[in-house]
């Protein structure tokens, strides 16, 4: 019996006409193409929200930004929202993340904009007597790495 995979690709600024099996004819991508041939290719695909974080945690939540809370950069997605991965996990799949998944903030100072709508939906968020999730031992259902299996 094959092996049971899911793979989930993302990357920032990738037009799927600049891939080999998306129309690319002066280049090549031979790799994401073996992938494509061996697979499903969802071929109509539409973000909830043209920003990075807000629209990961749509991919990982299956819910609108406005439901999981990270509307915009810098809002990190709880730590204990419902994920694929999580439900995955739960089902008995090993689930294994690669890459800067920003879910959560990355260190960088807050635009006065994204400061206040943060204060006022999540003022935790970013206190600085409050620290990351992961470093109070909570254990996080985005990032579960499980080199045993």
């Amino acid at each position: 019996m094959a092996p049971r995979l899911v793979l989930m690709l993302v990357a920032d600024q990738l037009r799927a006409d600049h891939t080999g099996f998306g129309g690319l004819s002066l280049g090549h991508t031979p790799n994401l193409d073996r992938i494509a041939a061996s697979g499903t290719v969802l071929d109509r695909a539409y973000a909830t929200n043209p920003v990075c974080m807000p629209s990961r945690a749509t991919l990982a939540t299956g819910r609108w930004p406005s439901s999981h809370g990270t509307r915009t950069n810098g809002i990190p997605l709880d730590p204990s929202a419902e994920t694929l991965m999580s439900t995955l996990r739960r089902a008995g799949w090993s689930t294994v993340a690669v890459g800067k998944l920003h879910f959560q903030t990355m260190g960088w100072p807050f635009l006065d904009d994204q400061q206040a709508e943060i204060d006022a939906t999540d003022p935790e968020a970013t206190d600085p007597a409050r620290r990351d999730a992961a470093c109070q031992g909570s254990s996080s259902p985005l990032e579960t790495w499980d080199w045993e299996r």
